[in-house]
């Protein structure tokens, strides 16, 4: 489990992508993590959360299937440019 603690000290920009069926980050955490961060007005931040994935699928999911295979896809596109926009 990940401590909301662990977010607050939080100032530089930061993205997300949650799978919805992570056990990890569960997602009544993952919404009190959206309310931390949202305080932060000034804060850039951006959270996806990947419909039907489990913890840890931009790296372990299953290619054969079409439904992982977009989110990782797409996970790994929100990476790109991401870093693209901040660095």
């Amino acid at each position: 489990m990940t401590a909301i603690a662990d977010y607050e000290p939080i100032e530089k920009p930061i993205s997300f992508a949650f799978g919805d069926h992570d056990l990890q980050t569960p997602m009544t955490q993952v919404h009190e993590i959206i309310d931390v961060l949202e305080k932060k007005t000034e804060l850039l931040k951006e959270i996806r959360i990947y419909e039907d994935q489990v913890h840890g699928f931009t790296v372990r999911g299953d290619f054969s299937d079409e439904k992982d295979k977009k989110a990782m896809d797409d996970s790994a596109q929100q990476v790109v440019d991401w870093f693209k926009k901040y660095l």
